[in-house]
């Protein structure tokens, strides 16, 4: 059921069941009604949905007139128009209906299914640190860490929660922010709780292969996580992302380039798996791709650490040491 799922597009969340959006990890105050209209589009994303559609489904057994939906398409506009990509997400189609433009993934969420108490807090504390952890930064990265704790001090049994605090700590380990031997084993920990407390959470699975290829050298268990956390969820991006690298380093390209492609079919503006798409095609040999690609994350965020990262190595193989140096400051 799409109340089951929730879905992102821009820097926004959308979670039906919640009754919740988020807009660059903060909640967008939203009348139930405008609400109705957010989720009756994004649903449908891609297509047209028609104006006496919509009035049935948001004001079932009710007469309105037009200008409600007229008025609360206005007031959408305005809320999400002050999220990054936000404008033009609803397109007027004259005297037909609207239709949601912008690319939405749409994921099982595994904070509901772990969520038992529907306590909202919880669930608003473990989105916010998803967002953080996504940004990638040294303060990011803590902060998503202070949302996961939170999220585990209102609900300790919440599985989710663990599995970003193992990502959080990997990630920190792999960009050496802290200590490899100091980061990895406590990813472990955390991954390995997530799964003792739901061993169904494609999220934990994909955590402990990250640790297995980052720090074990476990490439047979690395992959069997992430077979396993594929099968398990084959929407969860990260997991595609993080397989793509592994069947690069065991010399796989065309797979590892099928699964990083994968990764951004399901995601398409996350910044990791985009700057992923420009370390395959740095260790590729197609350095004009790899710019171009680094450059259009940039473009998203001008700050992301590893779009510097690989754009600097990439400059250094074509030469411009300059540009490289340049790029490396930033880092």
């Amino acid at each position: 059921m799409h109340e089951d799922r929730i879905f992102e597009f821009g820097d926004c969340i959308l979670a039906p069941k919640e009754r919740l959006l988020l807009r660059g990890g903060e909640p967008v105050p939203l009348t139930p009604k405008t609400f109705d209209v957010l989720v009756a589009l994004v649903k449908r994303s891609g297509h047209l949905v028609g104006k006496e559609d919509l009035l049935r489904e948001v004001w079932p057994d009710t007469f309105v007139e037009e200008v409600n939906l007229t008025v609360n398409i206005s007031t959408l506009r305005k809320a999400l128009n002050r999220s990054r990509n936000g404008i033009g997400m609803i397109q007027t189609v004259t005297k037909h209906g609207y239709r949601f433009v912008a690319s939405v993934m749409a994921r099982e969420a595994a904070a509901d299914r772990a969520l038992r108490d529907d306590n909202a807090d919880a669930y608003r504390a473990y989105l916010r640190g998803r967002y953080d952890w996504n940004q990638r930064s040294d303060g990011a990265l803590k902060r998503a860490i202070e949302c996961f704790q939170h999220t585990i001090e209102i609900n300790p049994r919440f599985a989710p929660a663990y599995s970003g605090l193992a990502d959080c700590h990997a990630t920190l380990g792999y960009l050496s922010l802290i200590a490899p031997g100091e980061a990895f084993p406590a990813a472990r920990r955390h991954a390995t709780r997530a799964l003792e407390l739901d061993s169904s959470i494609a999220e934990a699975h994909a955590s402990l292969g990250f640790v297995m290829l980052y720090f074990d050298w476990d490439w047979a268990g690395a992959e069997a996580k992430f077979r396993r956390a594929i099968a398990l969820d084959p929407n969860y991006a990260a997991t595609h992302e993080w397989y793509s690298i592994f069947l690069l380093a065991a010399g796989r390209p065309e797979d590892a380039f099928r699964e990083i492609q994968l990764a951004r079919q399901k995601d398409p503006l996350s910044l990791p798996v985009n700057s992923d798409l420009g370390f395959h095609y740095y260790y590729t040999g197609r350095y004009e791709e790899a710019v171009k690609q680094l450059k259009f994350v940039l473009e998203l965020n001008n700050d992301f650490p590893p779009a510097r990262l690989w754009l600097g190595r990439t400059y250094q193989e074509l030469g411009r040491p300059d540009d490289a140096l340049a790029e490396f400051q930033h880092v």
